[in-house]
């Protein structure tokens, strides 16, 4: 934040899909160059304003993350040499010294300096050149210092010295730093360090564990209610019993005039069963997509935008239920026109609603994911 954007540089093409989930690439001013090392070089240096320090701080608090793109590959966070998640923070917060009334108020230190490091991968008996493979971005917040050299002004970037804090009225300076490191990875496993990071976007093992034990424990305990109650009626149906009770409805027969029914809103059951329907379908051939490669990470937004054109084909399934279900319930109902309408229009009006009403706020936020 507060540098300049370059006036042209690639964005790429971005399908529906991204388009929708608001993944739009800007270009930035950071100049790499293939297989050259960089180190503490300047990027920009900004004035920040009261009001963009405020800014600074409240999106310090509300965990901002940063997230770049190097040859279709997004940036990786490393701590320690650990791979932590997608992306950087723009920056952290610290408890300051103690103040003479006795409170500590936080300090916000921003990530003003990062160190990019590409991993390139070299096969001279296969192609030729090198292919990145990996890309890491460590940041750090420092305060860097100009100073006069030989050719000019030299700036000095060292990470053990004081943290850049938003206190500081001073210009903020933008630096980093380029490595190139040899790796082993080959370019077509690149993607696997990426879909097996156990940061935030990591898979909730212990959740869907702990989700999975109270479906089968709460089922296992409904299924054992049915059993006994079955049980106990199959029994008294087996017994000699005389004509007198047999007149009797009892256990499960005093439903079996219900079961045929139907119910007061049978057009909303019919439009609903059908809409589950078309969810399932869809889910259900995306998933086998996904399994056979077809929609693969490097193309963002490529799984929304297959989710989108199945829900629209797989319209014919819900259609076909819904009209089934409603003739089932109701033979001589002759609302055909009236159900086809509120198969297509109820559940897709509904979501396009909820989002456009979303969306109004994001606009009015300037986020791009309006």
């Amino acid at each position: 934040p507060g540098c300049p954007k370059p006036a042209q540089g690639e964005t790429g093409s971005q399908n529906l899909g991204a388009v929708l989930a608001g993944d739009a690439i800007e270009p930035t001013g950071y100049e790499i160059k293939m297989m050259r090392n960089e180190t503490c070089k300047k990027l920009c240096s900004h004035q920040f304003t009261a009001d963009e320090r405020d800014h600074l701080r409240s999106i310090i608090d509300d965990d901002y993350m940063v997230n770049w793109i190097v040859d279709n590959l997004p940036a990786i966070r490393t701590r320690q040499s650990l791979v932590d998640r997608l992306g950087f923070p723009v920056g952290r917060k610290r408890l300051g010294p103690i103040l003479e009334n006795g409170t500590q108020p936080q300090q916000y230190m921003l990530n003003n300096h990062v160190v990019i490091r590409l991993h390139y991968h070299q096969e001279p008996s296969e192609f030729i050149g090198s292919r990145i493979v990996y890309f890491e971005v460590e940041p750090f917040s420092m305060s860097q210092f100009e100073a006069q050299g030989q050719n000019g002004p030299t700036l000095l970037c060292d990470i053990t010295v004081e943290p850049f804090t938003l206190d500081i009225q001073g210009p903020i300076i933008y630096s980093y730093d380029v490595e190139w490191v040899p790796s082993d990875i080959r370019w077509s496993s690149r993607w696997d360090v990426y879909l097996s990071l156990q940061g935030d976007e990591g898979v909730h093992w212990v959740s869907i564990i702990n989700s999975a034990m109270i479906v089968a424990i709460l089922s296992g305990m409904v299924a054992l209610i049915l059993v006994k109650t079955l049980h106990r009626d199959i029994a008294r149906y087996n017994e000699i019993i005389s004509a007198e009770d047999a007149a009797d409805e009892t256990g499960w027969k005093l439903v079996h005039g219900d079961v045929f029914r139907k119910p007061p809103h049978a057009k909303l059951l019919a439009v609903c069963t059908g809409t589950g329907c078309q969810l399932l379908v869809m889910a259900f051939v995306t998933i086998i997509f996904a399994a056979m490669g077809f929609l693969s990470p490097a193309r963002r937004g490529a799984l929304l935008q297959a989710c989108l054109l199945l829900f629209t084909t797989m319209g014919s399934i819900n259609g076909y239920y819904s009209t089934r279900l409603h003739l089932t319930m109701d033979p001589g109902s002759v609302q055909h026109k009236t159900l086809t309408l509120w198969t297509a229009l109820m559940f897709p009006g509904l979501c396009f609603a909820i989002f456009f009403l979303l969306d109004l706020f994001l606009w009015a936020k300037g986020s791009t994911g309006a």
